[in-house]
């Protein structure tokens, strides 16, 4: 099953990635990032580049890294402690995480999606 994190506003890209999959009738479970827990965060990291793919931009996020940065610097942080990180600050996250047991997409992109299609539906360019 394809899940879908979004903060609770969700974005312009959000908004995009469940239109496509209810236009395709792809079922997927929405969740906010608020709630993360600790299995989908290691299956996205298992599945992405490391903490880099998922976390926003310090340009994108200023406000958000300046307090961060206040307390710890985040280049010392161990893995666990970007977890927990993570779990107290979840605007660090990309919107939206879309990812299944074998795919991650990292923000919206309107060709990489086309991944969570079945194959017999991959060529179709109605949307």
């Amino acid at each position: 099953m394809i899940t879908i994190y979004r903060a609770k506003a969700g974005s312009v890209s959000t908004r995009q990635a469940i239109k496509f999959m209810e236009h395709y009738h792809i079922p997927f479970k929405l969740k906010d990032t608020t709630g993360i827990d600790k299995k989908d965060l290691r299956k996205i990291l298992q599945l992405s580049n490391g903490f880099e793919d998922i976390l926003v931009s310090k340009k994108k996020a200023k406000k958000v890294y300046l307090h961060v940065e206040e307390e710890v610097s985040l280049d010392d942080l161990s893995f666990n402690e970007m977890i927990k990180l993570i779990y107290q600050n979840p605007q660090l996250l990309r919107q939206p995480i879309i990812f299944d047991d074998h795919k991650l997409l990292v923000g919206y992109n309107s060709d990489d999606i086309r991944t969570f299609l079945p194959r017999s539906l991959r060529n179709d360019n109605t949307f």
